[in-house]
């Protein structure tokens, strides 16, 4: 599982969401690039995706297409399939604007954003108890794709899902997930065999 690489919105930390469809920047572009090229070059001990699956926001197909295409060449290059519903958290009214502004506007939902995520409801967005609902049953239906090797790449908000799934916990902020990191889940056991790596990008 990755993360999307950078796009202008991260940069700056504004809340891109669901709603601001953007594109990955040079460095984000850059960032799929090295981890495909790093993932090709250690397919013996990561091995390579039978299939890639991918939320339907630029950012994050534009990552699969990159990361497929530096698997080129490879015996048999994965399929990408996108899965319409995880999408990153609707943030409603966040969107488009900074952390430091959201602060300043909404600053009671803040502190609950920032000390109790899963009790937020975002203004004209998303509850986190509903994110939570859709994004693991579509990753229950992951959980029991057939293929050995499955490459998904989400979002930080739907990844931190995930790996609170594994980890049975409900924290949300007990692990990072920067830009284009690489995280390894091993089924079905259940179990996070590596978190947030970023060692490609060095």
């Amino acid at each position: 599982m990755v993360r999307h690489g950078e796009t202008d919105y991260n940069a700056i930390n504004v809340y891109q969401g669901k709603g601001l469809d953007s594109s990955l920047n040079a460095k984000g572009q850059r960032q799929a690039e090295l981890l495909g090229k790093w993932w090709r070059r250690n397919k013996t001990i990561y091995p390579l995706p039978n299939v890639i699956l991918t939320s339907p926001a630029k950012r994050a197909m534009e990552t699969a297409c990159i990361i497929k295409n530096e698997l080129v060449g490879t015996k048999r290059p994965p399929a990408i399939i996108v899965i319409p519903k995880l999408h990153e958290i609707d943030h409603g009214k966040w969107e488009g604007l900074s952390d430091k502004q959201v602060k300043k506007k909404y600053p009671k939902l803040y502190r609950i954003w920032r000390s109790k995520p899963m009790k937020t409801g975002f203004p004209g967005g998303e509850t986190m108890r509903k994110v939570k609902k859709r994004i693991l049953k579509d990753w229950n239906k992951i959980k029991k794709r057939k293929e050995t090797y499955i490459l998904f790449v989400g979002h930080g908000g739907v990844n931190f899902q995930i790996v609170n799934d594994v980890l049975e916990s409900d924290k949300l902020r007990n692990v990072r997930q920067d830009n284009a990191c690489f995280n390894v889940i091993e089924l079905p056991r259940m179990r996070m065999a590596l978190v947030n790596s970023t060692a490609h990008l060095l």
